[in-house]
């Protein structure tokens, strides 16, 4: 019998919950970004800053009213600006106590900066040094700005420390947090059964996720002021930074998987997917390490989180769900902390870039072209605080992908020949990708899979084989920039029965 096109098997939704055989879904999706029919080169991140010495806590970025992006960290005991290639020590004079966590926040050009061990901190954009928001003692781990007014959560205050409590400034006033019904500045504690305040979200209204509840404040004007009412039950969040906000909706991490909230009941968004793959590698000794962010421009939230062979609780992998397709994919990438950073103005014709002793002190060591729009400032990206504690964007060569189709019975009732395969994908830039497969085979379901040694496509866009079996999957590594990666055509022929 002559070999013949046997059709397309395309790679699929990443759904590795589901059983293998017959998964019309991808079983391995990494290191690429998902599409609505495809999936495409997942960007390795290119430092752009220096070191900040020690871990990285905390980070935020914006625009100012005069359109000058600025980048703000924290370290343990530091609060610090990365200005014209460095970054310089922005703490209030004195300093701090070591915190376990920092958040920020921003009122117009005011950014606001929160640790349980320190005093709620504030600097107006510009100038040298953050100081005490307050003269009202208050600490907070978790802030947000909800309508027009500051939300503080985790805090210890007059009454000491309560780990449930939300506290929220006067009305147009970050600076007054003295509680008066004129002013509409309150607290509220919710109930001891929601546990610990886990992370605040503003806008019109405002969510309080807790460790087993989720609250939304309605404002009702004087004077309540805010109506807060709980909205789940028995879905908290996992960690502090297992949430992103993108517009009116909060994608986030429970203890039963991924959910999304738009200030009403949640909806799932990973069950029957990706929930169970999910925690079966979460290591549940660091989950205030999960970190996540918004990937600007690709629709895409990513998580990184720490697994069972991560270092000292270092997120070591990336889940990432594009919320337009409602597709899935993952990676690899030790990082400290994921935020989305609008990049700073870099003169390249200063010397302290451009140096023996500056930040990027041979050509070969700069790491974009010097018609790249990210030296004038303002572009948005998603950036990762890598393990040795400096800042870099999603913005690189394209990571190694590994894509996996499900299993198939590609000839019913019988063994199928593959005479060969081709990857069906398209060169991102004028360079190939280099690229490999390898065929997973077994003749019965309780077998387990033998994978083929990998083979690498010829000048023809073929990968030849010649194997048999009754049940195969497909196993592609992509090395190099790509476009989108549809699946696998197959070549071949029905064979015996036996």
């Amino acid at each position: 019998m002559d070999n013949q096109d046997l059709g397309i098997i395309e790679f699929g939704p990443f759904q590795p919950d589901q059983p293998n055989f017959m998964n019309r879904g991808a079983e391995v999706a990494s290191n690429v970004l998902p599409r609505n029919d495809y999936y495409e080169m997942m960007p390795s991140v290119v430092d752009l800053t220096d070191s900040l010495g020690s871990r990285i806590l905390g980070a935020y970025t914006g625009i100012d009213s005069q359109r000058t992006s600025f980048v703000y960290a924290a370290t343990a005991d530091c609060l610090h600006q990365f200005t014209v290639n460095t970054w310089v020590d922005v703490s209030k004079v004195g300093g701090y106590v070591d915190a376990d966590s920092w958040e920020f926040a921003a009122w117009g050009d005011r950014v606001i900066a929160t640790s349980l061990q320190n005093q709620i901190q504030s600097l107006v954009v510009g100038n040298p040094n953050f100081s005490d928001l307050t003269a009202t003692p208050i600490k907070a781990r978790r802030v947000a700005v909800v309508r027009n007014q500051v939300f503080a959560g985790d805090i210890e205050d007059e009454d000491g420390y309560n780990s449930n409590r939300i506290r929220w400034c006067a009305l147009n006033n970050p600076l007054d947090w003295e509680v008066s019904p004129v002013t509409l500045s309150d607290f509220q504690d919710l109930k001891a059964s929601s546990g610990r305040v886990q992370r605040l979200f503003g806008g019109e209204y405002g969510l309080t996720f807790t460790e087993n509840d989720i609250w939304r404040s309605s404002w009702i004007g004087s004077p309540g002021a805010w109506q807060i009412e709980k909205i789940d039950s028995d879905l908290g969040l996992i960690g502090p930074g297992a949430a992103v906000q993108r517009g009116g909706s909060v994608y986030f991490i429970s203890d039963d998987g991924f959910f999304q909230c738009n200030g009403n009941p949640s909806k799932p968004i990973g069950t029957a997917k990706i929930n169970r793959t999910f925690l079966s590698k979460l290591n549940q000794q660091y989950l205030d390490r999960i970190t996540s962010a918004l990937f600007i421009g690709e629709q895409t939230i990513v998580w990184a989180y720490p697994t069972s062979g991560s270092v000292l609780g270092t997120p070591n992998r990336l889940i990432m769900y594009n919320y337009r397709e409602n597709r899935w994919a993952e990676g690899d990438e030790v990082t400290e902390f994921l935020f989305t950073a609008a990049s700073p103005y870099t003169p390249i014709d200063d010397p302290a870039t451009f140096s023996s002793t500056g930040l990027y002190p041979t050509l070969e060591s700069v790491p974009y072209s010097f018609d790249d729009p990210i030296w004038s400032g303002g572009g948005r990206f998603m950036a990762s605080a890598t393990s040795d504690h400096k800042v870099g964007f999603f913005n690189g060569d394209a990571r190694e992908a590994v894509l996996e189709t499900g299993e198939f019975q590609m000839s019913p009732g019988f063994r199928t020949y593959v005479h060969y395969c081709r990857a069906l994908h398209e060169s991102a830039t004028e360079n190939r990708p280099r690229v490999y497969v390898s065929i997973g085979m077994r003749n019965r379901q309780s077998d387990d899979v033998i994978f083929t040694s990998e083979k690498e496509e010829n000048a023809e866009g073929q990968i030849p084989f010649r194997i048999e079996a009754r049940y195969t999957r497909f196993r592609v590594r992509i090395v190099g920039n790509f476009g989108p990666g549809i699946g696998i055509g197959v070549t071949g022929r029905k064979a015996g029965a036996r």
